[in-house]
């Protein structure tokens, strides 16, 4: 079950719409499915807002498209698999196209109804999904997949790289890595410190500095900080006062360098992806 889904249950029965019980025999499935190969988390979209997600590689093609049956069955509108080699997708569209991976579901659900309840027991089991594979990201989806929004960019700058990269479901289509990250920001605000005050502060003063006033541009509003560290002349200790409009100067060259690598590999991204982004 989606977060969404179980907030939409809620407010159903909170508005009257749905019975309490049935709400309850909605969320009555076990959070983990043990499949004695996986172990299926039905619950992780509740808990963090993305429901379980296959890793093909390891598995064999009857494991994901058993795996994929049991999250379909426990009520999981979409599938995610990655790292799925296209001869492993062939056969996993084949299995549940034929309906093999659901065979055991049908079982349980014809066992458990009878008479002329027929139509329960075509209820209770799934609907044969659409799969669809990618050969460019090695990723299959199962079920339809949601409109895009469009929305989000994200750079992350480690300690000593910083790895960009353009992602299409689970896989990674374009990437660069350049060899200038947080790491080299800190040496960056110690070398303006040095040379405009004439103060020598360590690697851990200039990381505080960049945790707590640094900005990548100049802002109308600025952030200052109280910076303390040797004088380079008396050698006595010595503070400054030091601004955020500061760190965007001492940073500059090397975020520049980021956002040009940044640029880069969007220009080599294809265009059916690029248009996403």
């Amino acid at each position: 079950m989606e977060k969404q889904e179980l907030n939409e249950l809620l407010a159903a029965v909170a508005a009257g719409e749905v019975a309490p019980d049935e709400a309850a025999d909605k969320l009555r499935t076990a959070p983990f499915s043990d499949l004695g190969f996986a172990k299926v988390d039905h619950h992780r979209g509740i808990r963090q807002g993305v429901s379980e997600v296959i890793y093909g590689e390891g598995k064999t093609p009857d494991q994901i498209a058993g795996i994929i049956a049991n999250m379909l069955s426990a009520g999981q509108e979409r599938v995610l698999i990655t790292r799925l080699a296209p001869d492993a997708a062939i056969e996993v569209e084949q299995l549940l196209s034929e309906g093999l991976a659901f065979e055991e579901d049908t079982d349980e659900a014809s066992d458990a109804v009878s008479g002329d309840d027929s139509d329960e027991v075509a209820d209770a089991v799934p609907a044969l999904p659409v799969f669809t594979y990618y050969d460019l990201s090695r990723v299959a989806t199962v079920g339809e997949a949601p409109e895009p929004t469009g929305l989000g960019s994200i750079v992350i700058a480690t300690g000593g790289t910083s790895d960009i990269a353009v992602l299409s479901l689970g896989d990674i289509v374009v990437s660069s890595s350049l060899r200038s990250a947080g790491d080299r920001l800190n040496q960056d605000i110690a070398s303006y410190v040095k040379k405009k005050y004439g103060l020598l502060i360590g690697e851990h003063t200039a990381e505080t500095v960049k945790i707590e006033i640094g900005s990548s541009v100049v802002r109308n509003r600025q952030k200052e900080t109280q910076v303390r560290g040797r004088d380079v002349v008396t050698g006595l200790p010595k503070t400054i006062t030091l601004t955020s409009d500061e760190t965007a100067e001492a940073m500059k060259d090397t975020i520049d360098s980021m956002i040009a690598s940044a640029h880069d590999v969007l220009s080599e991204t294809p265009p059916e992806l690029a248009s996403d982004i």
